[in-house]
């Protein structure tokens, strides 16, 4: 299939001067988004806070956990979730 007579000169011909006018806002607005997309990016980076240090005390919650499963039976420490419900007639 051939394109039409002129088709593709006219693809490769400079544009009209309108669509030059477009082409320059077009790109001024595309300019705009990627520097107000970079400054938000920029901000956010500077404005957040430092993650503090954080240092578990390991040695006591293992100890904690070991005390609390006295028994070597863990299921029998565990709290009903309700009242037991019977489905009997």
């Amino acid at each position: 299939v051939e394109p039409p007579a002129g088709f593709l000169a006219g693809l490769l011909a400079s544009p009209p001067a309108g669509d030059v006018v477009r082409l320059r806002r077009r790109r001024l607005g595309l300019a705009a988004l990627a520097a107000s997309a970079a400054a938000s990016l920029a901000l956010l980076g500077l404005a957040s806070p430092p993650e503090p240090p954080a240092a578990p005390r390991v040695a006591q919650l293992v100890e904690a956990h070991a005390t609390a499963a006295g028994s070597g039976d863990p299921v029998s420490q565990l709290v009903s979730a309700g009242v037991p419900v019977s489905f009997r007639r």
